[in-house]
């Protein structure tokens, strides 16, 4: 039952999300309790307090299209971001990391690697850091320019499956 509510959850956010269209700001609605995301008017919005040292993963709607973030504090303190998405698979509806005892998975090609890394500049199979973001006070912002920049990215993801 504890894990038929994050799904009901999910699945009423995504039906509401899907009157977006292109004059709208993507929405971040956050695919588990650890991030509190919201429509920010200039982009994507995410709660610093709701992120730890795990990676979260925070479903986005860009229009039509799903995308996800993977979002952590790192040691220091800052915000570690990057799109769920293979720079080198990109464009596969497998083209995305899961977690499989303790690394990220690429579920394409089975690239891993360890979660400290999101956000990092890593090259080849590897999700694309977000580096085009700001914080003001508790939020992370992401403009709209930099999510529709990767919206191409995202267009076959996780489709089909």
């Amino acid at each position: 039952m504890r894990k038929l509510i994050p799904l009901l959850f999910l699945s009423a956010s995504l039906v509401l999300l899907s009157a977006c269209c292109a004059d709208e700001y993507p929405v971040a609605v956050s695919a588990a309790d650890s991030a509190a995301s919201s429509a920010a008017q200039d982009g994507v919005s995410v709660s610093l307090s709701g992120l730890s040292g795990e990676v979260s993963f925070i479903d986005i709607q860009s229009c039509d299209t799903p995308m996800q973030l993977l979002a952590r504090i790192d040691e220091t303190g800052a915000p570690r971001l990057a799109w769920n998405t293979c720079r080198v698979c990109a464009g596969s509806p497998y083209a995305y990391f899961d977690l499989y005892k303790g690394y990220l998975v690429c579920q394409n090609c089975g690239n891993a690697f360890t979660p400290d890394s999101v956000g990092g500049a890593g090259l080849g199979c590897y999700p694309w850091s977000i580096e085009d973001y700001t914080v003001a006070g508790d939020q992370i912002l992401i403009s709209s320019e930099a999510v529709s920049s990767m919206t191409k990215a995202f267009t076959n993801w996780k489709k089909g499956l």
